[in-house]
């Protein structure tokens, strides 16, 4: 019930208890818009269309202002000075502690069926109340409430469901019912049930287990779920994966102390001790497969237990047939295989015996297609052995601290000192380990390096020093055939047929065309007819020294009679024209061109840089000069 009243004008805002309050404003010359304080220091606030507003007095049609936005009121025109402005704002009450019509209608229990009752705050009903739908407002701070009476006797005082009954919340209550069931029922069957004792079940109704489930559990979410044991999370657990997770389809994971322990791999193999990544100790699940140990990829192709460490060592377990193997290799990579030690640390190793008496005890024949025998010596079948103060020869496979031995498939290698320092392959090539010296003196004999092109012609030879002959070292090339130094793959010295040597990879440059250039600036060669070893820079106009040596430069260029009247370009050794001697200083006693130029050799050590400074006239520029420059030696 609105009323609207009168109290006068009243200085406080538009939330305040009262009905009416009227703004004053006197008018400016021209003046629209009022707003803000008024001359009563009270601010103008009110509720868009609850507002009257007055100009002298008068009061003005809704067309003659504005008043909208709550805080200001437009005139239509613009105001006379002095005029009084007043406006009025009005504010709807309701009398304290009043029902409504509908509200007293709904209270009453004689009141037919209500199609949508709404209440505020505790509803108290005695008997059955039926609803289509019942909504509980939980906006206030203690939530939604429905309470069940203490002294209602019956089995379930306090029931939700449908109108068949077949979906329904039963809830029992204190007192003599306070040993009865909380059960979810759907579908006229019950599908939850919280025991007494805290005990839940699921599709059955006598749980003796906190949770008890008749029939699958399935945990998911995003591709795998998470079982959790004990009060803190993440310490033990199991990870399981299907085949939708992004990174590690179709694994379990099992946790203790916040840590993998095991894992099964999407093959079905068993990591312990690994991640899910990889590494760790992987027992394979390949049964019913034979096969030798593999010679190449990372995994083993039959029934196999692979132990790992740290890094990429593992030692594998398998089966061929009746035949079973152990292998060290490389997890990565099992064309890499490791040194297998048995009894490392001392203890005896026995084959075809439980009893071993000695170090490595065999009781059966032994094969080997080398043998390695130490300290004591041995002579027999063939091959000899001794002690390792004489040395000792050996036609067969094995290694030694000294003497002459075969080792891998046909080649004969021989040890001095501990270690091998030469060895024949069976194609004839010979290597070594340290130095190689053949001493022919004495002799009066050559000692030659030759191939198989001439008896003669290509090689290396020592000539023999006699009083007739001393020719010393000798290249000796085939018989119209080049002879070239290499140094890799590039030819570093090259001799032709007819004795001329050449140096392709010789630092050298050829530059040209260059710019007009003042007085006091390097001049920048533009251009370069060659640049071996790109040493030559045209962005700076600078030759910089790959290597130590003396290097020869030349330059010549167009000068053109400008101030000064003199003609001068001189070198810049290391960004310093004092570092090399050397003058061409011209006179160009009138308009005229004159050439100047300057040659030098000079030692440079590496990354030294040189290049042509003007300190005269002006350069004439492009087509009119070059720099040029190498090394000698």
């Amino acid at each position: 019930m609105s009323y609207i009243g009168d109290v006068g004008r009243l200085d406080s805002t538009i939330n305040s208890d009262f009905s009416k309050y009227t703004y004053e404003y006197i008018a400016t010359e021209g003046q629209t818009v009022f707003t803000g304080t008024d001359i009563n220091s009270a601010t103008l606030g009110y509720t868009a269309g609850n507002v009257l507003v007055t100009y002298g007095g008068a009061d003005l049609a809704f067309s003659d202002y504005t008043a909208t936005d709550g805080t200001s009121v437009v005139l239509a025109d613009g105001a006379v000075a002095g005029k009084i402005i007043r406006v009025v704002a009005f504010q709807a009450f309701e009398v304290a502690d009043a029902y409504t019509k509908a509200q007293a209608d709904d209270l009453l229990a004689i009141k037919a069926t209500l199609a949508s009752p709404s209440f505020t705050g505790t509803v108290d009903v005695a008997g059955p109340v039926s609803a289509d739908g019942l909504t509980v407002d939980t906006t206030v701070n203690n939530g939604a409430v429905i309470t069940a009476h203490d002294n209602v006797t019956t089995t379930y005082p306090l029931k939700v469901q449908n109108n068949a009954g077949t979906g329904r919340l039963e809830l029992g209550t204190y007192g003599i019912n306070n040993n009865i069931d909380l059960k979810f029922q759907t579908q006229g069957n019950e599908r939850v049930r919280i025991t007494t004792d805290g005990f839940v079940g699921i599709n059955l109704t006598d749980p003796d287990e906190v949770l008890e489930v008749s029939g699958d559990l399935k945990i998911s979410g995003s591709g795998f779920g998470i079982v959790q044991f004990g009060d803190t999370s993440d310490v033990t657990k199991i990870i399981g994966r299907d085949g939708a997770h992004a990174s590690s389809p179709n694994t379990m994971e099992f946790w203790t102390n916040s840590t993998e322990r095991m894992t099964i791999d999407s093959d079905g193999d068993l990591l312990v001790g690994a991640t899910s990544g990889g590494g760790g100790n992987k027992i394979y699940s390949r049964t019913n497969v034979n096969a030798d140990p593999a010679t190449s990829g990372t995994a083993q192709t039959g029934g196999a237990l692979r132990l790992s460490g740290a890094d990429n060592a593992v030692l594998d377990f398998g089966l061929n047939s009746i035949n079973t193997w152990i292998q060290a290799t490389d997890s990565s990579n099992l064309v890499v295989n490791y040194k297998l030690s048995l009894n490392p640390n001392g203890g005896n190793v026995g084959i075809g015996t439980l009893t071993p008496a000695t170090t490595l005890d065999v009781t059966g024949t032994v094969t080997a297609d080398g043998l390695v025998v130490s300290g004591n010596s041995y002579v027999g079948s063939g091959n000899t052995f001794t002690d390792a103060t004489s040395g000792y020869f050996f036609a067969g496979n094995g290694q030694y601290t000294n003497g002459i031995y075969g080792v891998g498939v046909n080649n004969v290698a021989i040890a001095a000192g501990g270690s091998e320092r030469m060895r024949i392959d069976s194609s004839g090539d010979i290597t070594t380990t340290g130095n190689l010296t053949i001493d022919g003196f004495g002799s009066g004999k050559d000692i030659s390096f030759r191939s198989g092109y001439g008896s003669d012609n290509v090689g290396i030879r020592a000539k023999a020093i006699t009083t007739a002959n001393r020719d010393g070292l000798e290249i000796l090339g085939y018989n119209g055939i080049d002879l070239t130094v290499n140094n890799g793959a590039k030819v570093a010295v090259h001799v032709d047929a007819v004795g001329r040597v050449t140096t392709p990879y010789q630092p050298s440059f050829r530059a040209y065309s260059p710019p007009i250039t003042v007085a006091g600036n390097t001049i920048i060669w533009a251009s370069t007819a060659h640049n071996i070893t790109s040493s030559f820079s045209t962005s700076t106009g600078l030759f910089t020294a790959p290597v130590a040596g003396t290097y020869y430069f030349s330059h010549s260029i167009l000068v053109r009679y400008v101030s000064p009247h003199y003609a001068r370009v001189v070198w810049i050794l290391n960004g310093s024209t004092a570092m090399i001697n050397g003058d061409n200083l011209t006179d160009m006693p009138g308009p005229s061109y004159v050439s100047v130029g300057l040659s030098i050799s000079v030692y440079m050590s590496a990354n030294d840089t040189i290049g042509v400074v003007n300190t005269g006239a002006e350069t004439y520029g492009p087509g009119y000069g070059h720099f040029s420059g190498h090394l000698l030696g």
